[in-house]
């Protein structure tokens, strides 16, 4: 703040010697103030505001007539004043506009960053989970070869020998290495039931588990939820799809009236669901940015930016298309389609992904 507000100051004494607010380089004041927007907190930002109002004042009545061909130029006191007034308010629209552009934009890529280091840690806490089950299969066949040896060193020493001691304790460890690899094999074996029974299941166990989340946000909201019996597939659990999914679903129930719908159908290549509540609906002129930062708040609207952006990237990632619209009867409708692929477990086929 200090080197904008010098180099600031530096141009103010080169403009007063050479017409003030006259000098068509006057608009350069801006650069400061705008590179000040970008890159200063809130209060550094206000006070470089100030400073260029104070420069811009000064200007406006203080300066050198504007060098000329016929000597100096001076114009008229009112053309000073107007683009005193131009400049001030260019200041005051930059200040404001730039560093909120500019904190939104930190928002959410602090948002996003945090999203993906979120699923990167899941990635790799599975990968060290199934490097820890192959490094205890490797460890039982030296350790079965250590207990062997022991047992043939016990059998050769006799007892009272001063080895005898050494190859007991040999034993117990050799023994006790053994006992927890089998624990840790037994353990694997049932996080392993587990991860299957929490990790691949029905279609509809795992869109309800969205449902939950969504209802924990506002209550005396219904979800109505609507699967057809014989179109309930088996999916893999992914956490990208289950975030999107609960994040349309809270913003349905924070506008929704009373009642929020959720309808699943597929086809042999994706999987469609269509969220519906009974809402206001969208705003006919926010429709084509929605999925896009920025619109946070405009008008009545609040909402629907960065949770959606993110969401929205998180289904482009996987192939998936999100649509906005307003039913043709009231309320907003999203309709996500997802292909089955997506639904697939990491590392795995596409053919793999969703058992019919």
């Amino acid at each position: 703040m200090l080197y904008l507000a010098f180099d600031m100051v530096q141009l103010t004494a080169m403009l007063y010697l050479c017409g003030g607010l006259q000098n068509p380089f006057a608009a350069m004041i801006l650069i400061y103030v705008t590179i000040a927007a970008a890159i200063l907190s809130r209060t550094g930002v206000r006070m470089m505001a100030l400073a260029a109002f104070a420069c811009l004042t000064f200007l406006a009545f203080e300066h050198q007539p504007l060098p000329w061909r016929d000597g100096g130029l001076l114009l008229d006191r009112l053309y000073s004043c107007g683009v005193w007034a131009a400049l001030t308010i260019a200041c005051a629209f930059i200040s404001f506009y730039v560093s909120n552009l500019v904190r939104e934009a930190r928002q959410m890529s602090e948002a996003l960053a945090a999203t993906t280091e979120a699923l990167v840690r899941e990635q790799k806490i599975s990968a060290v989970g199934g490097l820890a089950a192959a490094t205890a299969h490797q460890l039982a066949t030296p350790l079965n070869t250590i207990t062997l040896i022991a047992h043939d060193l016990l059998d050769d020493i006799k007892p009272g020998h001063a080895l005898r001691g050494d190859a007991e304790l040999l034993l117990q460890q050799s023994m006790a290495c053994r006992d927890a690899l089998a624990g840790l094999s037994a353990k694997a074996k049932s996080l392993s039931a587990q991860d299957a029974v929490l990790s691949r299941l029905p279609l509809s166990a795992f869109v309800e588990l969205a449902v939950d989340q969504a209802k924990s946000s506002r209550s005396g909201i219904d979800i109505d939820v609507r699967f057809n019996a014989d179109q309930d597939p088996m999916v893999w659990l992914r956490p990208e799809i289950l975030h999107a999914l609960g994040n349309v679903l809270q913003n349905a129930v924070h506008h929704a009236a009373s009642r929020v719908e959720l309808e699943s159908s597929l086809d042999s290549d994706k999987i469609y669901l269509s969220i519906l509540d009974n809402g206001p609906g969208f705003p006919v002129d926010l429709l084509p940015d929605l999925g896009e930062p920025y619109i946070q708040r405009r008008g009545d609207y609040a909402g629907m930016g960065l949770g959606l952006f993110i969401a929205k990237t998180m289904l482009q990632n996987l192939g998936a298309i999100i649509q906005f619209s307003n039913h043709p009867d009231g309320g907003a409708e999203v309709v996500l389609e997802i292909p089955r692929a997506a639904f697939a477990a990491r590392g795995s086929t596409s053919t793999d992904a969703v058992a019919a």
